[in-house]
């Protein structure tokens, strides 16, 4: 019993954390960037591979089909005649399983950067003020009505970008700002 709940939790672990490094590049990707050198904690691509799951629903059942593989194997061994076949039969699941996390994760994120990127469905906090220090070579925001996004702010800097009217014809252009550039920034959610 205790074998299978520790299958049980080590198989949904890997599935999570393949899917939300397979949502993670893709979304980043979509704003041409790099997941690799932002520098995003463990728990964010733990974070991507759970709700991944609202946007790419084939992900939530590979996950309950890998449980539902791990609790019932005892029949499946019985069904396919003996445990050298099913751990042959488990292999070719884990792989399958896999790859499938990872399709479906990367499918999230596209979906969620193609709804970030877009002017009227993204989510992302609206920059309502950005005051570069007096010695920066960064232009400032001022005023929500710029309509600039907060992409991402991690130790390296602060990533802000305008959406696009048409994710289909255009990209956004993502600007970077490095750490200690900034005197003030201001964002709100629904401004």
């Amino acid at each position: 019993m205790l074998k299978a709940l520790t299958d049980n939790i080590t198989l949904l672990a890997l599935l999570v954390a393949v899917a939300g490094f397979g949502s993670t590049e893709a979304y980043y990707a979509a704003f041409g960037l790099s997941f690799q050198v932002l520098g995003l904690p463990a728990d964010h691509l733990v974070h991507r591979g759970l709700t991944a799951v609202l946007g790419a629903p084939m992900l939530g059942l590979t996950y309950a089909a890998a449980l539902a593989t791990v609790a019932f194997q005892a029949r499946i061994a019985v069904l396919l005649g003996g445990v050298e076949r099913l751990r042959w039969f488990d292999y070719a699941l884990v792989g399958a399983f896999t790859a499938t996390a990872w399709w479906a994760g990367r499918h999230a994120g596209i979906s969620a950067a193609e709804a970030d990127a877009s002017a009227s469905r993204s989510s992302l906090p609206i920059v309502a003020k950005l005051i570069p220090k007096s010695d920066a070579q960064t232009p400032g925001i001022d005023g929500a009505v710029d309509g600039y996004r907060l992409l991402l702010q991690n130790d390296s800097g602060t990533y802000v970008f305008k959406p696009v009217a048409d994710t289909t014809r255009e990209s956004p252009l993502v600007r970077f700002i490095p750490s200690g550039q900034l005197d003030a920034l201001s964002v709100c959610a629904r401004c």
